[in-house]
């Protein structure tokens, strides 16, 4: 949560306001994010900058690692689990329909 201060003036009053608001993550698509998506879910985490109060949402691979972060996947778990995908993808040639059995 984050403290915000306002300040609001009006004909000589000086009238002060504190709100309360919680700050949300939202992660972008591309594939070559992840790892940076998983890092970055990681850090705020363990700085308490992320729990279980603030919203995230992504998009495409930032879909990937809230639905990771938010299942309590460990990143090194995660990681791993996109570069088998990656590998089986490109072994058949190209994603579409080939991603199961993985």
């Amino acid at each position: 949560s984050i403290i915000c201060h306002l300040s609001i003036k009006s004909t000589n009053t000086i009238t002060s306001l504190f709100i309360k608001m919680v700050v949300g993550y939202s992660l972008s698509p591309g594939g070559l994010l992840f790892p940076w998506h998983i890092g970055t879910l990681t850090a705020l985490s363990h700085h308490q900058y992320l729990t279980e109060k603030n919203p995230i949402a992504g998009s495409s691979a930032g879909a990937i690692a809230v639905a990771s972060h938010a299942s309590h996947v460990k990143p090194e778990i995660a990681l791993d689990a996109t570069i088998r995908m990656s590998n089986h993808c490109r072994e058949l040639g190209q994603a579409r329909g080939n991603l199961l059995p993985l």
